[in-house]
């Protein structure tokens, strides 16, 4: 029998140095066994009772043998792999209160599955009766997904007709404390590929830019001067963003909507996951300069250039993922940003309210639709 107070105790120790190696990826925690703050860009598990958090653990861990129906004996890398793949997903808000933490994630788990509809002819009022696409339907389904992912649920929607489809992005999202936390918006890769489904896909794509109707008129001259050549900055708007994700976020936070889900907390930086990908980032280019054969301050500027290029990129996740809201904020009038990241909280935190009006053609389908076909 495994004793699973002995291996997390293991865990404990592996995370001393700040660095914990498992088979997907290096990842950078540290732990602190008492409050102090630490400036740090590595996050500390900050530990205040050892025995109540091994409690927690345990708990932890059999909701996941539960969730995950897993039938083999435990064993130490399990544990460890669980406990890694939990902490990935935590923001350094997370690290300070573990416990609370731990209690949230269990929650993600024992969610009550949320209530989906469908939507028939979402593009019915924008297109003509002739074209492939009219008659198309708006559906979803709430899925678990892998250890590997951010969260235990998705939210899966797409758009089909007949055996077509058009498949949208995926949401991982969580519910504790009826509040939904949002982690990702992943466009999902296609497995099968036809030639009259790609041309279903392309016939979509042209009809989902109607979402940018008007839009660009709302922007800031700023923005337009640089769409123009005209500057070289690149300010803050809501044009750059993907239609088919906006698309999907309207159908999802009207479903949370439906299910009296009102407040939503966007996570927009998991500090573990970040790191993991910087340590990836950077051992290639330690792999380049030997290739090479650099010098020591030849690689020294390799790093830093590689550096602010993560960083660089990671910035620009985080501000496309608030676009996101920002723009369903322009198309509904029911969606109020309440908090930005790191003002009140490391959230961007939203209420829903009633969903009245749109100012788009094809988001009315949402609002308007019966939703007489029901999951």
């Amino acid at each position: 029998m495994v004793n699973i107070k002995e291996i997390c105790d293991e865990f404990l120790t592996d995370i001393q140095n700040g660095r914990v190696e498992t088979k997907e990826a290096i990842y950078n925690i540290k732990v602190d066994l008492n409050t102090s703050k630490n400036n740090d860009l590595v996050p500390v598990l900050k530990i205040k009772d050892i025995n109540s958090l091994f409690f927690k653990f345990q708990i932890y861990l059999k909701k996941i043998i539960e969730f995950r129906n897993i039938q083999d004996e435990l064993n130490s890398d399990f544990i460890k792999n669980s406990l890694v793949h939990l902490f990935a997903n935590a923001t350094f808000t997370d690290f300070e209160n573990p416990e609370m933490f731990i209690d949230k994630y269990i929650n993600f788990m024992n969610m009550d599955i949320l209530t989906t509809k469908d939507i028939h002819g979402i593009f019915d009022d924008v297109i003509s009766t002739k074209d492939m696409v009219y008659g198309s339907d708006l559906t979803c389904d709430i899925v678990k997904q892998s250890e590997f992912f951010e969260t235990p649920y998705a939210f899966k929607s797409k758009i089909i007709l007949g055996n077509l489809e058009y498949k949208l992005p995926v949401i991982s999202f969580g519910i504790s404390n009826n509040t939904c936390y949002i982690y990702a918006i992943q466009k999902e890769k296609e497995k099968f590929k036809t030639k009259e489904n790609d041309t279903y896909n392309n016939k979509v794509k042209r009809i989902l830019y109607k979402l940018d109707d008007k839009v660009r008129d709302y922007e800031s001259l700023e923005y337009l001067e640089y769409k123009e050549g005209k500057s070289d900055y690149y300010p803050e708007n809501i044009t750059d963003v993907v239609p088919s994700a906006i698309l999907a976020l309207s159908q999802f936070f009207n479903t949370l909507y439906q299910n009296n889900i009102k407040n939503v907390s966007v996570v927009s930086y998991l500090p573990v996951r970040y790191n993991a990908k910087k340590e990836a980032f950077e051992s290639k280019v330690r792999y380049k300069a030997k290739l090479n054969n650099v010098s020591i301050d030849e690689l020294n500027v390799m790093m830093e250039e590689a550096s602010l290029e993560h960083l660089r990129i990671q910035n620009n996740l985080t501000q496309k993922l608030i676009r996101n809201f920002m723009r369903l904020g322009y198309h509904f009038n029911n969606i109020e940003m309440i908090g930005y990241p790191y003002e009140l909280s490391e959230y961007l935190d939203i209420k829903i309210n009633a969903f009245t009006d749109t100012n788009n053609d094809i988001l009315k389908k949402i609002i308007e639709s019966n939703y007489s076909k029901q999951k």
